[in-house]
């Protein structure tokens, strides 16, 4: 970047391209760069930066800072109303004062120095487009990255310089770096015999996005340890550790209405979790039969989705995810480019600014609801803040139980979207939605009700197998033998592939198909045939057969027995607590006792009832 020089003619100031107003999403930060531009404008004319700066009712200071620095070059051309855009960080002028050999000398004292010395390092940090840690989770992408950074830093000479003497080594003034770049507005095109274009990170960049053109999703770890409430081998009741809880969400950008949302039990969701988080985007809601006393849901509790029919459900344009492993699943790309009725937009991976509304949504709920139960925390910082408890209730003297949560949740979610918000100039998310539908021809679907199932169905490719004028053709598939009557004696099939699917739900009823036209259905044989179970029930019992804690050897309810062994050894095997705690299987209205004999009627701090205070 080169000086200012002499103050240039007023005709070349006064031709320089303006921004385009409507590409800023903040009403604040757009009124700053109007009031700015306008009093720039009047400078440029003649005027003096304080009349200007009294006229147009600026900051005279801030006013004399743009001015300078949208005299500045930026590459070839100058940076001009540019310098109007409120928090933008201000250039200066090259510093005159040190001569360049007095320069080359001084070490540096900033990250800016170090990267103006080092090009190699410069360019790294330029090309880096990985996910950046946060204080929930961290980012081996990042972490490679910064090894890499450091190397080139120490081989240049700079690697003992007091600015990695702090406890994070620089990571925190890098990370920020990084985040002020992929957050700055792209520079127009000041090129004049080219035509003017954005380019927009974001939909909401390129036009104004009006409700349920967009919807953003994704799923958060909640940072809570958890304790779960499990029965032991004795008959008594015992405190243990959950692994993990997930929040699926679905956010509506233009109302900010919360659409749909999962509560997942594991180490991570998957693709069903995803699927099934959609499909409650195209399901009726309903108000939930409340367990937790004195918790009612708002007098105007509203989702976008409480309508009498499938079919009078607003459909979304687009869905916008990252490229997490569950969103780039097969089934999850089939399922929703078939299903989901609108584009299906899949950004970076790990870059949170590519969908703002959902992650601050997600802070949102850290900070007024996770972290107030017991064993709410604050994650370890970047750095290197400790973890620090943010309640004083003790996790094992109240264990979570998930109905309740969900309870919660749900009350917490209906009452969020009748709440004011200052991002819709005080107005609720229902009104603008409401409004929205009024006013135009919302796009609706008479196929939504087919959608929902076909957004559940798990699509395969199996082969038929058997023995000719032996055995009845059949197919194997997870460990379960599907056959059907109307196959018996068409020995020919053996060996022929077929394309199958079969709902997730209930993985009972197997379809063939070919060429878009269903040859059979089929239907699996004992022991997995009486009980309704899901595909993540039939993996999981698999593995714990696998592991010889169950057998099905005699037995005629493979998903009975499943669950009999996750009682068995809820207490002593992490998986078996959590899949305990998913499948609910202690009855609602049962009054488990602890390990000291002792009543623990509720699992959760949400009932209003005494801790458990189990004795150690």
């Amino acid at each position: 970047m080169s000086g200012v020089g002499e103050f240039p003619p007023q005709v070349e100031l006064l031709a320089l391209p303006r921004m385009n107003s409507h590409s800023i999403t903040n009403e604040r930060a757009r009124n700053h760069y109007l009031a700015y531009e306008k009093a720039l404008t009047a400078v440029y004319s003649g005027m003096s930066v304080r009349d200007a700066a009294r006229h147009h009712k600026v900051r005279r200071n801030t006013l004399n800072d743009i001015l300078t620095e949208s005299l500045l070059f930026e590459g070839e051309q100058r940076i001009g109303y540019k310098a109007c855009l409120k928090h933008r960080r201000r250039q200066r002028a090259p510093d005159t004062g040190p001569s360049p050999a007095a320069t080359a000398t001084t070490p540096p004292k900033t990250l800016a120095g170090v990267l103006a010395r080092v090009p190699a390092a410069q360019a790294l940090v330029d090309r880096f487009r990985g996910r950046l840690p946060e204080r929930s989770r961290a980012s081996r992408t990042f972490d490679t990255f910064f090894t890499r950074f450091m190397k080139l830093v120490s081989d240049a000479g700079f690697g003992e310089l007091p600015l990695w003497a702090s406890p994070d080594r620089g990571r925190r003034a890098l990370i920020r770096k990084l985040q002020a770049a992929r957050r700055a507005l792209p520079a127009p095109d000041l090129d004049e015999a080219a035509p003017q274009t954005e380019h927009g990170t974001r939909q909401e960049h390129l036009f104004p996005l009006a409700p349920f053109d967009r919807l953003e999703g994704d799923g958060h770890r909640i940072d809570v340890h958890w304790r779960a409430l499990v029965q032991a081998r004795d008959g008594s009741w015992v405190v243990r550790v959950i692994t993990t809880m997930w929040l699926l969400v679905l956010i509506d950008v233009g109302t900010r209405a919360l659409v749909a949302w999962n509560l997942v039990i594991k180490d991570n969701y998957n693709r069903f979790d995803l699927l099934c988080t959609t499909a409650r985007s195209l399901t009726p809601w309903r108000k939930r039969e409340l367990i937790v006393p004195d918790l009612h849901y708002h007098p105007e509790a509203w989702m976008p989705t409480f309508v009498d029919s499938p079919t009078q459900i607003v459909r979304s344009a687009c869905l916008a995810l990252d490229s997490a492993m569950a969103h780039i699943a097969h089934d999850t790309t089939v399922n929703l480019g078939k299903h989901f009725g609108g584009v299906v937009n899949l950004g970076f991976p790990g870059v949170p600014e590519g969908r703002p509304f959902v992650e601050a949504f997600f802070k949102k709920s850290e900070q007024m609801i996770f972290r107030l139960l017991a064993g709410g925390f604050r994650p370890e910082g970047d750095s290197g803040d400790s973890e620090t408890d943010t309640t004083g209730l003790r996790p094992e003297d109240y264990p979570v139980k998930v109905q309740a949560l969900e309870d919660l949740l749900d009350v917490v979610g209906s009452a969020y979207n009748v709440t004011a918000q200052t991002g819709l100039s005080n107005q609720t998310p229902r009104q603008v939605a409401e409004r929205h539908m009024d006013t135009t021809l919302p796009s609706r679907s008479s196929l939504t009700t087919t959608d929902i199932d076909e957004l559940m169905v798990l699509r395969v490719r199996v082969t038929i197998a058997g023995k000719k004028k032996v055995r009845q053709p059949y197919v194997k598939w997870k460990g379960g033998i599907y056959r059907t009557a109307s196959m018996r004696g068409q020995h020919h099939l053996i060996g022929q592939s077929f394309d199958a699917t079969l709902p997730f739900h209930d993985l009972r009823r197997m379809t063939l198909w070919r060429d878009g036209r269903p040859v059979a259905v089929l239907h699996v044989i004992a022991p997995w045939a009486q009980t309704a179970h899901d595909y993540e029930t039939r993996m999981r019992a698999n593995a714990c057969a696998k592991r010889g804690l169950v057998s099905w050897k005699g037995v005629e309810d493979a998903v009975e027995a499943y669950h009999a062994a996750v009682r068995r050894w809820a207490a002593d095997l992490r998986w078996a607590t959590d899949e305990f705690v998913r499948q609910d299987m202690a009855a609602s209205d049962q009054r488990p006792k602890s390990s000291n004999g002792k009543s623990a009627k509720s699992s959760s701090p949400l009932f209003e009832l005494p801790p458990l205070r189990l004795r150690r």
